[in-house]
């Protein structure tokens, strides 16, 4: 009987505490008025070409980061539209699944007004050497990021911004 006795209340415990978990977690949430948004070059390229496709480093690179984005909760995917983009794009928006945006590079105050849209929610951005590093200086304010070399698409710029849009920034590789 004693026995019967603790596996019942372990039993009712385990179901408990999930349940628990997960309204608290859904609490937080909603009291989280944090957005975030992740800004990333495309991975590696074929060539120099126009329009060209991601080489296999660029695939494997693609792929890390749909799972490193997948843990992160993002809900909006913007990408410019080029392959390079699109494909670096592709596997994050196959597995959550989710609708990629196509934004034009060369007007970053439309693509910030979107993003604003997007209050106390995660975004993930495709852009290119030149537009992600000035996106992130429109989004926290200040003159901080350049250009980025031919070579580098390891960088991940994460901002994240209050209720008030004020906004901060840091760099992760990956």
């Amino acid at each position: 009987m004693r026995t019967t006795s603790i596996w019942v209340l372990l039993i009712c415990w385990l179901c408990f505490v999930p349940s628990f978990t997960s309204c608290s977690t859904t609490q937080s949430k909603k009291d989280n008025l944090t957005t975030t948004i992740y800004l990333v070059r495309h991975a590696e390229k074929e060539n120099d070409s126009t329009d060209p496709d991601l080489n296999q480093k660029g695939r494997d690179r693609a792929d890390r980061l749909s799972r490193l984005m997948q843990v992160n909760n993002v809900q909006y995917i913007y990408s410019s539209d080029y392959k390079r983009t699109r494909q670096t794009a592709a596997p994050l928006a196959r597995s959550i699944p989710l609708d990629i945006t196509i934004y034009d590079p060369r007007h970053h105050d439309d693509l910030v007004e979107q993003l604003k849209k997007h209050s106390s929610e995660t975004s993930l951005v495709i852009g290119h050497s030149n537009s992600i590093p000035t996106l992130a200086n429109l989004l926290v304010q200040q003159d901080l990021y350049t250009s980025l070399n031919h070579e580098e698409y390891n960088k991940i710029y994460v901002i994240t911004c209050d209720k008030q849009w004020h906004c901060h920034s840091e760099i992760i590789l990956f």
